[in-house]
């Protein structure tokens, strides 16, 4: 009797254990566009600016976050993703921050112009990630074109400290670099306000 009750509770917690192994893993999803971005009031100007696809490294061309080890070693986190492709998100919260600091222009994404904007924003992303020694990490160029012409081009490279533990914290700290590589764009304005008089008076 006592063998048997032995076997039946060697049958449950071998079933007990084979229902744990099987329980699905645990996937979390983070949004960078955020989703609590009030509505911008549209800015009186017809200087308007089309935003290019933001270009990728092909790293970054995952839903997996991306985090570096070492100048050489990256990790691609499995449990920890992007809610939606990153290169939609990185447009969508680039030109809300844009829209937030600019005075002059009014930005809107290429995919949503109809009208053929005479100028345009192209931005390529070599670096967009989480550092194991508590920075996150932003580098890359972006160029302002009139009429697909390089008016403005410059690199940008930022790192910013982690004050805390998790993925959550270093999401948010990625949002905050596309909001100063934003304002980086926007302190051009009087810069490409200067060209544009250059061009208008030259023809």
């Amino acid at each position: 009797m006592k063998i048997n009750n032995r076997i039946v509770l060697m049958l449950a917690a071998a079933i007990a254990l084979s229902g744990c192994t099987s329980q699905p893993e645990q996937i979390n999803h983070y949004l960078l566009h955020s989703s609590n971005t009030q509505d911008i009031e549209l800015k009186n100007t017809d200087r308007v600016i089309a935003i290019q696809a933001i270009k990728l490294a092909e790293y970054l061309q995952s839903k997996h976050i991306v985090m570096q080890l070492s100048n050489k070693q990256l990790q691609f986190s499995h449990h920890h993703r992007w809610a939606e492709s990153l290169q939609s998100a990185i447009g969508k919260t680039l030109r809300d921050a844009l829209n937030q600091h600019s005075k002059q222009f009014h930005f809107i994404n290429a995919k949503d112009n109809n009208n053929g904007e005479q100028y345009s924003l192209s931005v390529n992303l070599d670096h967009f990630l989480i550092h194991q020694e508590s920075h996150v990490l932003i580098a890359g160029d972006y160029s302002i074109l009139q009429f697909n012409n390089p008016t403005i081009k410059r690199k940008f490279h930022f790192n910013f400290s982690l004050e805390e533990d998790g993925y959550a914290h270093s999401v948010e700290k990625l949002r905050y670099s596309i909001d100063a590589l934003a304002k980086m764009i926007v302190s051009d304005e009087k810069r490409l306000q200067e060209k544009l008089s250059e061009y208008k008076a030259s023809n």
